[in-house]
């Protein structure tokens, strides 16, 4: 049976009541002071009533793992309650500046044994992320960020992959590759043989700017007929951090994936 999940940072403009004008910096300072485990709970009943059943919890849901010792154990009560599957913690990017002994342990409260987000350029990086992941048992999904700071060429997310391949994968961002010049039905080839996860977005290159799944340029169905052919068979999981309130591109975007999965 296909696996549907979502990313929950895609409604993470909801903390601004959808208004326009903020940075990113300056949402995660709203979601450290507003954010609570009610409103984590009302976005996850939203969230399920989509069709969805799988989660990638991303770290300002999860209080920036500062919420205090019961907090992992309340989060996931709060998941099992609302019949979702915690199945990743979105960490955002380790980088040399991050923490990395604090995201791990977090994520292993969670019980979560796959852990996602975007690696730093420091080539150091990536033997000191896979120690983590052998110390903690966990496995690493690198996505594709900005190219500047962040690894975003596939042959080079394929090349650090490749140095520890029993603990990292990759986590597709189709959105992400188009944003970056790369091409996204090419670079998810690349990296078939080792996704681990996937994010779900759409590019439209005439806008310039990310989409919902379907509402782009991106191929999806060799996006999905490459993974299958590699026996990818973790969750189809959806990004879209749109600038109004997403459920309903959400919900058409798990219909369309289902559509080309053939359910």
């Amino acid at each position: 049976m296909n696996k549907y999940g979502v990313i929950s940072v895609s409604y993470v403009r909801e903390i601004t009541a959808w208004q326009g004008g903020y940075t990113w910096p300056e949402m995660m300072e709203m979601y450290r002071k507003d954010w609570s485990l009610e409103r984590l709970n009302n976005r996850l009943a939203k969230i399920k009533s989509l069709g969805i059943d799988y989660i990638e919890l991303y770290k300002g849901d999860a209080g920036f793992e500062e919420w205090g010792d019961e907090a992992p154990q309340q989060i996931k009560d709060l998941h099992v309650q609302n019949g979702l599957v915690l199945w990743a913690y979105c960490v955002g990017g380790l980088n040399r500046d991050a923490d990395f002994e604090r995201h791990f342990q977090f994520a292993d409260k969670l019980g979560v044994s796959l852990v996602t987000g975007t690696l730093g350029r420091e080539p150091e990086l990536v033997d000191k992320l896979a120690d983590y992941c052998h110390t903690y048992h966990k496995q690493y999904a690198i996505e594709p960020h900005g190219k500047d700071t962040t690894l975003a060429d596939p042959r080079e997310i394929l090349a650090a992959i490749e140095r520890h391949p029993d603990v990292l994968g990759a986590c597709p961002d189709m959105g992400w590759f188009a944003r970056e010049g790369y091409n996204p039905e090419e670079a998810v080839d690349m990296l078939k043989e080792c996704s681990m996860h996937t994010h779900f977005k759409d590019f439209s290159y005439e806008a310039k700017k990310s989409c919902a799944p379907g509402d782009g340029d991106v191929d999806m169905r060799r996006v999905v007929g490459s993974l299958l052919s590699a026996g990818y068979d973790g969750v189809w999981s959806i990004e879209w951090e749109a600038p109004h309130d997403p459920s309903e591109d959400l919900r058409r975007a798990r219909n369309y994936i289902a559509s080309l999965l053939g359910d």
